[in-house]
């Protein structure tokens, strides 16, 4: 995957994070965008200091908050990770750039996809 290809997805997974959720994202979304089971889970990994992007703690606040940029930065840098342990691996598996639909819904599924759900 190329550096341009990355860029791409981040923007793409900024872009729908930003609008989903605003700039800042915090509580149940966070620990579940950061693929956590439960909000345990995820004071734990911060108490061991083990989160994957910078937390933004706002005074007088008890939450704990990440910018959307870095969550989608963190996220990319997974999928090409993931993409460069799997060349020359599994078939059918493509690293290219997610599409988005006319919504801005970022993802690789089809039609078909949405009617099951």
């Amino acid at each position: 995957m190329t550096s341009t290809a990355r860029n791409e997805i981040e923007r793409a997974i900024a872009s729908d994070l930003t609008s989903r959720n605003g700039p800042l994202i915090g509580g149940a979304n966070l620990w579940r965008l950061l693929g956590y089971a439960s909000g345990e889970a995820f004071r734990q990994a911060a108490k061991r200091g083990c989160l994957p992007v910078p937390i933004i703690h706002i005074p007088h606040r008890r939450r704990r908050f990440a910018l959307a940029i870095d969550i989608a930065r963190w996220l990319g840098r997974l999928r090409e990770t993931s993409c460069q342990s799997q060349e020359g691996g599994l078939a059918g598996r493509s690293c290219e750039a997610p599409r988005s639909d006319s919504a801005g819904t970022v993802g690789n599924h089809s039609a078909h996809d949405e009617d099951s759900n």
